[in-house]
């Protein structure tokens, strides 16, 4: 893969396959996470989501695969239901507009043809996320668009990775009071109104660097596991 290919791509697919080899666990789960929180619309299943709030805090080391586990029932379960039509607020789903479920999937070639469908994939994804091994560890050598991928946008994946073809030195004079926390409390909160004034704070500590500069005050998506409040953070 070039850098061209990888700032340009229309779909995920190909980056994940570059990427996942040097990539940590951690940062996959958290562009799991980030895919699965946007999709919520398509989530009605309380299990579903509450599957994505255990996983994160597996990630952050607050509970173990036990959690997991304990809640893999219910979300195989919410699968089952979604493909029966068996779900709350199904006919209020099939209301949203097309355009909204079509940027929801996040693929551009993607048609929807039954919002049943397209609620199936959803909570299958998250039955596939809520595991301590990423799905696309487990993948790698699956065929071309692997279900699930369908709801990993490019930008998501451009927010969690940056441009790997240009890494960028942090230098620890960076680390100004002001910088670090704004970036904890981003990371907390997973509130990121602020990611610009993180890069006027960056700015005014040295950093010069441009893709870092610019990636705080360009328009996100924003979410925990960021590349740049990582770097600040010293998370890998």
């Amino acid at each position: 893969m070039t850098e061209t290919e990888w700032t340009t791509a229309r779909h995920s697919d190909d980056l994940l396959r570059f990427i996942e080899p040097r990539a940590s666990d951690r940062k996959l789960h958290y562009l799991d996470i980030a895919c699965a929180r946007r999709v919520a619309p398509l989530l009605p299943c309380p299990a579903s989501l509450e599957g994505v709030g255990v996983l994160e805090r597996f990630v952050e080391g607050l509970c173990g695969t036990d959690a997991l586990s304990e809640l893999s029932w219910w979300i195989e379960g919410a699968v089952f239901n979604a493909e029966a039509g068996n779900v709350p607020w199904l006919h209020a789903i099939e209301q949203l507009p097309v355009p909204l479920l079509t940027e929801l999937a996040a693929n551009p070639d993607y048609t929807v043809s039954s919002v049943r469908d397209l609620l199936t994939s959803a909570a299958s994804f998250v039955d596939r996320i809520v595991s301590p091994v990423p799905w696309e560890r487990r993948s790698r050598d699956w065929p071309r668009g692997p279900p699930g991928s369908l709801f990993r946008p490019v930008s998501l994946v451009h927010e969690v990775f940056g441009n790997p073809f240009r890494p960028t030195a942090f230098r620890g004079q960076w680390r100004t009071g002001a910088v670090m926390a704004l970036a904890r409390g981003m990371y907390e909160t997973r509130d990121f109104a602020v990611m610009p004034i993180l890069g006027d704070a960056l700015e005014d500590a040295g950093c010069d660097g441009e893709d870092m500069l610019g990636h705080c005050r360009g328009p996100g998506p924003h979410v925990r596991g960021c590349w740049v409040v990582d770097r600040v953070l010293c998370k890998k």
